[in-house]
């Protein structure tokens, strides 16, 4: 009996180091790694050591160290927001609102990208230096189309709507219709990939000093596309695509 106590315990012992080596192995798991799509190959999310992580430790996971935060660019902060997994979860929200509380609650890097002084000018400048019609994936696997989608979506940000100056309003929206114009000559069209022009679109022009907050917001299905990110009818894109090419000089 006393053998048979020995040789469980000895057993539990080994167990439970084995456990604790590749919980190990999991919280050393490099962020950027763990951001990736395919993420899967390097941890397993079915064994029983990942699902013993606390959804504290595996939140932790996700975070860009503070020492490394501080010292990165606003360029790779942009990047790591696009590869992040909670970018990606955009498409489980009904309201955009939330998924924006969502991102700041679940990943510092966006926090810290809002936070920079340059955080405009740099976003403006990736944004224009995507390609509709590129199928360049990112360093997470990201698509091309839905790189662009989440940069929109950033755009779109009421946090960041506000910080745009008057030249870099125009730009941006300028910028939006381009990108708008190249996707829908993209056979077949996507639509959700158009959506994202809407939104942020919707959201710059209902900027009180452009003097158009009134009519964008008589549209009708305005309310839900500002809720929801996404197009509620079919003549709302053309109705805010004709603003702002108003609003540009087109």
């Amino acid at each position: 009996m006393l053998r048979n106590s020995v040789l469980i315990f000895c057993l539990f012992i080994s167990t439970y180091s084995l456990i604790a080596q590749d919980m190990n192995k999991y919280k050393n798991i490099n962020w950027r790694i763990y951001h990736q799509l395919n993420f899967s190959d390097y941890v397993d999310v079915n064994s029983e050591e990942w699902k013993s992580i606390s959804p504290k430790e595996k939140k932790a996971l996700m975070q860009i160290p503070e020492n490394e935060l501080k010292t990165m660019t606003t360029k790779e902060l942009i990047e790591a927001y696009i590869n992040c997994a909670y970018t990606r979860s955009f498409f489980l929200f009904s309201e955009i609102d939330k998924y924006y509380k969502k991102l700041y609650r679940g990943f510092n890097g966006v926090n810290e990208l809002l936070n920079r002084s340059n955080a405009v000018e740099e976003i403006i400048k990736y944004y224009i230096s995507m390609n509709p019609q590129d199928n360049t994936l990112s360093y997470g696997g990201i698509q091309m189309p839905f790189q662009i989608q989440f940069i929109e979506y950033l755009i779109g940000n009421p946090d960041l709507v506000q910080k745009f100056n008057s030249k870099q309003l125009r730009l941006i929206v300028s910028e939006l219709v381009r990108k708008y114009q190249i996707k829908t000559q993209i056979q077949p069209v996507v639509i959700e990939t158009l959506e994202s022009n809407i939104y942020a679109l919707s959201r710059l022009l209902s900027r009180n000093e452009i003097g158009k907050q009134n009519v964008v917001l008589s549209i009708e299905g305005i309310n839900p596309l500002q809720k929801s990110g996404r197009i509620p009818n079919d003549n709302i894109a053309s109705q805010i695509i004709n603003l702002s090419n108003d609003f540009i000089g087109n």
